[in-house]
């Protein structure tokens, strides 16, 4: 009856847990799957409007050396007749010594041409127009009519989505000054050089890029589809997995208690074994249902500010929160690997593999790999160990201990503080070795239970670091499994020092 209403109890927690994660992941894949896309959408627009602005600069540039040269002559032909609009030039027709007639060619007669022979090739539409043309073919249409409006009103350029026929294009346009070369064709329209002439307008059609759109985010979302159901299937196995040994725990301690002995003292050590079991996964399950959450849940309130402001954000604002979610990214996988380390030592699948080695180059690996948490709080990390002193120990359990030793004590001292590690030998040929720090302290209460699974002792560090307290139970075990003892020395307000002990050299166990 017991293990039948535990198991009932564990189910709902477990599948709740389940279910958050499983909605977790998915609200950040759609998140990281809708930055993706829309990122290519505002580049694919940049490029358009890139590609527009440097045609109108071209077409600009050489409208400008044909004023400056007061236009150029080619030869008369059906495609280039004698422009009528030019007949009050004396000199709109001239004739070359070897009798070929040649026309003049007006800047604006030019671009209309050159525009002619771009949308032919490349689907590239130009147009030069103004609110007063010469020619009947330049009159604007409707978009132009009110971009050429806006520039008497002082705008400077107009870039924007208009439908030509049944074809979207961006379209680009500009103003025109009048100079000094234009007057020779259009003086007599009582133009003034600074005036605005007209515009030339760009239009770039939209359908080629908006296949590109469409092909990338059909990219997107088998990619980061595929990358959602991997992530799903790893949940899913995880949570089955945590689920089977928690039920086969369960039924083995409840099978014991029935077939021992029901002597009184018996009964009562079963009891208390099955108190430790439930306290262990009461402390496991709360941690995935309650520290488990919270970095989840700072991860998707930032992914949500995303989605919502993220085309109006500036990009300080952007990087502001891209450090945001890779703390609460940090915290979320130191928080799963801790997890997942205690679940090895509790299924004893944690390897052990004791040898002799010198300790200070182990002590100085091991710093280096969380040295930058750190150099973020400006605190000294010192090292006295001697050269020559050797131990008997596991490398990976041992640096394993280092590391959520030295975490805890950067977590639990303030900025400018200094944490100092130390080795001795014992007097039977032991190895004690200690971590102080001029943290916070701890009180009387927290130091007796520290190493105690069942025991509430997580506190935010001094910069609101998350905590469980786990690691202090999983250092408990790897040093507990080399045959030593760990312990805490602390006064509240006046730092901690934590101390245990290893075998040294020829005491290989």
């Amino acid at each position: 009856m017991i293990t039948k209403n535990i198991l009932s109890t564990t189910s709902v927690r477990l599948w709740r847990t389940f279910f958050l994660l499983a909605i977790a992941w998915t609200i950040l894949m759609i998140a990281l799957g809708y930055i993706d896309n829309r990122r290519f959408n505002n580049t694919s627009l940049e490029i358009a409007t890139a590609s527009a602005k440097e045609t109108f600069n071209r077409d600009l540039v050489y409208r400008r050396w044909a004023s400056q040269h007061g236009g150029v002559y080619v030869p008369e032909t059906d495609s280039t007749p004698p422009n009528p609009y030019l007949s009050h030039i004396s000199e709109r027709d001239i004739t070359t010594p070897s009798g070929k007639k040649l026309t003049l060619v007006n800047p604006a007669y030019m671009t209309r041409q050159v525009h002619e022979l771009g949308a032919n090739q490349y689907g590239l539409r130009g147009h030069i127009t103004s609110l007063n043309p010469l020619r009947p073919i330049n009159e604007p249409d409707r978009w132009e009519k009110d971009v050429l409006q806006s520039f008497d009103q002082g705008v400077t350029e107009v870039i924007s989505f208009d439908t030509i026929g049944s074809e979207v294009f961006l379209r680009y346009m500009r103003p025109m000054m009048t100079e000094q070369g234009c007057l020779k064709c259009h003086a007599f329209q009582g133009y003034q050089a600074g005036d605005v002439r007209g515009g030339i307008s760009v239009s770039f059609p939209w359908s080629p890029m908006e296949k590109r759109i469409q092909s990338h985010l059909v990219f997107t979302f088998l990619m980061y589809g595929s990358i959602w159901l991997i992530g799903l299937f790893g949940i899913w196995a995880s949570w089955s997995r945590i689920k089977m040994q928690i039920t086969r725990r369960l039924k083995a301690e409840e099978s014991l208690l029935i077939n021992e002995k029901k002597s009184a003292e018996e009964i009562l050590e079963r009891n208390n074994q099955l108190i430790k079991i439930n306290a262990e996964k009461d402390k496991f399950l709360s941690i995935v249902t309650h520290d488990l959450r919270s970095p989840f849940n700072a991860f998707l309130g930032l992914t949500q500010v995303l989605v919502e402001r993220l085309p109006s954000m500036k990009p300080e604002e952007i990087e502001k929160i891209a450090f945001s979610m890779q703390r609460s990214a940090t915290n979320l996988y130191r928080l799963l690997e801790e997890l997942l380390e205690w679940s090895r030592i509790q299924r004893g699948v944690a390897g052990f593999n004791p040898d002799f080695f010198l300790l200070r180059p182990k002590i100085t690996e091991s710093i280096s790999m969380i040295q930058e948490l750190a150099d973020k709080k400006e605190i000294g990390i010192y090292s006295e160990i001697p050269t020559e002193i050797m131990v008997y120990a596991d490398v990976h359990m041992l640096e394993t201990v280092i590391r959520n030793l030295v975490s805890n004590a950067i977590k639990f001292t303030r900025k400018g503080g200094k944490i100092t590690i130390k080795a001795n030998e014992t007097s039977n040929q032991g190895i004690t070795i200690s971590i102080t720090d001029t943290g916070i302290g701890l009180n009387n209460e927290l130091l007796s239970k520290l190493f105690e699974l069942g025991e509430e002792t997580g506190r935010r560090g001094t910069d609101g670091e998350a905590t469980t307290g786990l690691g202090l139970i999983i250092c408990k075990e790897f040093i507990e499994k080399h045959g030593g003892k760990i312990w805490a020395e602390s006064e509240e307000g006046k730092g901690s020092t934590f101390k245990f002990t290893l075998p040294g050299e020829g005491r290989g166990t």
